[in-house]
């Protein structure tokens, strides 16, 4: 089976069976186009990992985000640089804090750029964008945009 280096998806199900079979990917693009407000949806099993993963890219466009997010950041231990921008269009109803208990590798030993277009100051980006600053060891460079 050929291995994907580099993938630019929009996806609104079955999140889980997909990226079982991306984990070899250096760079990902991820739109997640659905916000039927199921928590569970926006999650996937403890076995999958990108460990070649470099650069992620993360459109923000539903509730839970962040928890999908740091789920990525866990596993995902070789990321350098992260890239989040809010879709215009996103509708956002719900936040529940995401319970950080640990530091993700990627934020200790490889993460050096993070962007994040679109800040509103919601308090689930303002929480994350707290988390990356404070943990990230190795960031090399930052940018924070509001909306255009």
């Amino acid at each position: 089976m050929p291995k994907v280096e580099e993938a630019d998806i929009i996806l609104e199900k079955h999140m889980e069976k997909l990226f079982e079979s991306i984990t070899s990917v250096k760079s990902l693009s991820l739109l997640v186009g659905t916000n039927s407000g199921e928590e569970s949806q926006f999650k996937f099993h403890d076995g999958i990992f990108f460990n070649q993963l470099e650069h992620l890219k993360l459109c923000i466009s539903f509730d839970y985000w962040s928890k999908l997010l740091f789920q990525l950041l866990q596993n995902s231990p070789k990321l350098r640089v992260l890239k989040l921008y809010v879709d215009c269009d996103g509708r956002f109803n719900k936040y529940k804090s995401v319970s950080w208990s640990s530091v993700p590798e990627c934020l200790l030993e490889s993460l050096e750029t993070f962007e994040f277009a679109g800040y509103s100051g919601r308090p689930e980006e303002r929480d994350f964008v707290s988390f990356i600053i404070k943990n990230a060891r190795r960031l090399k460079s930052s940018s924070i945009t509001p909306p255009a």
